[in-house]
């Protein structure tokens, strides 16, 4: 039975029309956006992810999935954190068009995963604040991408217009569905009896899935025997028919499927689709001439049905045979009088002809005339995976651009394109340039230089990804800067992260790039108040004191508690505010209040990566104070997050607990040391962490090791000497520890010797660190 990887109603009540038996299993997924992604690739890797998370509990069933994005120029609204998120969605869709994406995927048992999406054009009338805020009122909004549904009431009233599949907006293009798995979808009917097939076929059901199941199974020999019986008493049901076909072709029994298919062609020579597979089983048998002839006069007993044409071409490509079916595309433009007839099929088979330069304007000049099929372009240039063939795409985009340059439709979907190919060959510099230069002619709620920053961030990018939000810095009335503000402070705090990480970063660089990303966010508070991001930034901000300038951070977190409680209070004002008061406390020693205060973050917010975080500190709390038990029961909510951003940090604190009470006793002097340790070194007070982690480092304990690690990492800029001391002490004892690895490679981090990353790889050829070691002695 079909599975609906998914809770909405809307979508079940849909998917009902298609008259498929189906049940309801949501997927649990993670639904984390790729930035760097199109909205159009995002909700069709969403609804991938979210069918392969299903598929892995029901291996049995055939899994539909969907995600339905709502895209304003390049911004992606999702549901709306709260109802005046909701209002502030509204407000931005009020009087202009947007895009609305559905993402959808079919998982089958046997493994095969298919993926489509489809895009409708919406248009709002212009809206009053007190209209906005009276539909928000009604909660219809609050579980919808973009804040509104059309099937609502009053969320149909502000639609003046759409471009494209209504139903696709509701959350299932049903047309798009039927139409490209129809034949997947017909034998789940057929499986059922719900097709009003005879009343014999549903009385042979049970052998029907039997054969199918021994299909799936691969095992085609023990299927044939029943598909020969149900085809001789049906011989009308195209399914079994199909099902018949593909165990003769898979077994390479090509004379008796051409055969029975000629028989059926000798009962309608019209039978275009059955014409077409004809001719690809003589092809497949090497009859090339036969097949040739065979698609010929199928194309000509059709006259003028242009969807034989589409046929018989698709059928052709499938074969290889690339020239004829370029020929037929050809043709059927000029039998129809239309010359962008066929565009993506004739653009591939010049492609696939050594034609690429044609191919390629073919491709390029319908996406600009087209602007709602760009993203269909991009993806089947991609397909190609061949750097060459992009290479000439960027010139070709560069030479039209020059004779388009304007905001125009046009002019922005080649600068997009042009942006998508600079990326994918990696020339970011040039990318950079060309979004600055495109920033000034980019329409209304499109800024092709943020989102180039955010792909240059994903790709490590970090100066440049930097410069590119630092732009909007510079232009204090834009509708981006705020934003910008943000993703630039983060870009910078990922960089120093990053370059501590590959042990490029010396301590002036950390502090330079921390004090920077501090004053972007200074300048948001200064600028911004009141804006819907201000509480992000107020917990960024306090975050960064917390973490990177402890000795500055007392002062900097009282002041963002102060402002977050002048903020309107919803939950996740709420939630944010208890977050910085329990970190505050956490900080300060007051590990009871701080546990109080988290507690309270956990009731206001149930899910997503801040809740995440919020478990975490949880389990650090308890764990400064002591409570090592209850630690370990606050770590369990984590455990099933191994992706997340404080998973890694989690796994360590679970380590330090397991290997502390490994006797049994919650109360092992040697853990309760580590965790004052670890509570200082938190707080900046270097000098009380590494003279408890010494204390540790000198006896016999389990966590010596760590001990040693904390210690290295504390020292390693401001006195590398003292921490390659203490390594060249303690290492002999621990030369068979789990750790022996990381800390061998800790202390050639610090030597930066050569011969110290050769010994490294010597003792451990295959492990964690090898390949990066060899990388870089090979680039050395």
């Amino acid at each position: 039975m079909l599975v609906l990887a998914s809770a909405s109603p809307r979508r079940r009540q849909l998917l009902g029309l298609l008259g498929v038996p189906f049940e309801v299993h949501p997927s649990h997924a993670d639904e984390t956006l790729d930035p760097a992604l199109a909205p159009a690739f995002q909700a069709e890797d969403l609804s991938r992810r979210k069918a392969l998370e299903v598929v892995r509990r029901f291996p049995d069933r055939t899994i539909l999935a969907a995600d339905t994005m709502v895209v304003l120029g390049e911004q992606v609204l999702n549901k709306p954190a709260d109802p005046e998120d909701a209002v502030r969605m509204l407000g931005l869709l009020s009087g202009n068009t947007h895009t609305v994406v559905t993402g959808v995927s079919l998982a089958t048992p046997a493994g095969g995963l298919h993926t489509l999406h489809e895009t409708t054009r919406v248009t709002f009338a212009p809206l009053a604040e007190a209209d906005i805020r009276a539909y928000v009122a009604t909660g219809s909004p609050m579980d919808k991408a973009g804040s509104y549904g059309i099937q609502d009431d009053r969320g149909a009233l502000f639609i003046s217009r759409i471009d494209g599949c209504y139903y696709n907006v509701v959350g299932l293009p049903l047309h798009r569905i039927w139409r490209e798995w129809r034949g997947l979808l017909a034998l789940l009917l057929v499986l059922f009896g719900l097709m009003g097939a005879p009343a014999g076929i549903r009385a042979q059901d049970a052998e029907f899935q039997r054969a199918n199941g021994l299909m799936e199974q691969r095992d085609f020999a023990a299927a044939l025997p029943i598909l020969e019986r149900l085809v001789q008493r049906h011989p009308g049901s195209e399914p079994v028919r199909e099902r018949y076909i593909q165990c003769l072709v898979e077994l390479k029994r090509y004379p008796e499927a051409i055969r029975h298919l000629e028989g059926v062609m000798g009962r309608s020579r019209r039978d275009t689709p059955t014409a077409a597979r004809l001719g690809e089983i003589q092809h497949m048998a090497g009859d090339t001439a036969s097949a040739r002839r065979t698609w010929d006069r199928a194309l000509e007993a059709a006259g003028g049905d242009l969807s034989a044409y589409r046929i018989l071409g698709e059928t052709q490509v499938g074969r290889n045979e690339h020239r004829r079916a370029l020929e037929l595309y050809l043709a059927a433009r000029r039998r129809f009088g239309a010359a962008d007839l066929f565009v993506m099929e004739v653009a591939e088979a010049r492609i696939r002809l050594g034609q690429p330069a044609e191919g390629l304007r073919e491709f390029i000049a319908y996406a600009e005339a087209h602007p709602a099929s760009a993203n269909t372009v991009l993806r089947l240039l991609l397909r190609y995976d061949d750097g060459d063939l992009f290479d000439l795409a960027i010139v070709e985009l560069e030479d039209r651009g020059e004779g388009i340059r304007g905001a125009v439709p046009a002019y922005r979907v080649n600068r997009d394109l042009l942006l998508a190919f600079l990326m994918e060959q990696r020339y970011f510099r040039r990318a950079y340039q060309t979004a600055r230069g495109y920033e000034a002619y980019a329409a209304d709620g499109q800024h092709p230089l943020y989102t180039t920053g955010l792909r240059l961030r994903s790709q490590g990018e970090y100066a440049l990804a930097r410069d590119a939000f630092a732009w909007y810095h510079d232009q204090p009335r834009h509708l981006r800067r705020p934003d910008a503000l943000i993703d630039a402070s983060r870009t910078l705090l990922q960089w120093a992260d990053d370059a501590e990480e590959a042990n490029t970063a010396t301590l002036d660089f950390l502090a330079a790039t921390v004090a920077q990303a501090d004053t972007f966010l200074a300048v948001f508070e200064r600028d911004h108040t009141g804006h819907t991001r201000e509480a992000e930034a107020l917990l960024l901000r306090a975050g960064i004191r917390l973490d990177r300038m402890p000795a500055w951070a007392e002062p900097a977190v009282r002041a963002a508690i102060d402002r977050l409680g002048a903020l309107p209070q919803t939950d996740g004002v709420q939630a944010y505010k208890a977050f910085l008061e329990g970190r505050l406390a956490l900080w300060q020693g007051d590990f009871p209040q701080a546990r109080i205060a988290f507690t309270r973050v956990t009731r206001l917010q149930r899910t997503g990566d801040f809740i995440e975080q919020v478990r975490y500190f949880l389990g650090l709390t308890d764990f400064h104070a002591g409570d090592f038990e209850f630690a370990t029961v606050q770590l369990r909510a984590l455990e099933r997050l191994n992706t997340g951003f404080y998973a890694n940090d989690a796994v360590r604190l679970r380590r330090w607990l397991t290997l502390g009470t490994t006797g049994g006793d919650s109360t092992a002097a040697g853990l309760r040391t580590f965790a004052t340790a670890t509570w200082h070194a938190s707080r900046g007070d270097t000098a009380a962490a590494l003279l408890a982690y010494g204390r540790i480092i000198s006896a016999p304990d389990a966590l010596q090791a760590d001990a040693l690690l904390a210690s290295m990492a504390l020292l390693r800029h401001s006195d590398p000497p003292r921490a390659r001391a203490l390594y060249e002490s303690a290492a002999p004892a621990l030369a068979s520890h789990p750790l022996a690895e990381r800390l061998l490679w800790e202390y050639a981090r610090l030597t930066n010797d050569r011969l110290i990353y050769e010994r490294l790889l010597e003792q451990f050829p295959h492990g964690f660190y090898s390949q990066r070691i060899r990388e870089s002695l090979v680039g050395s």
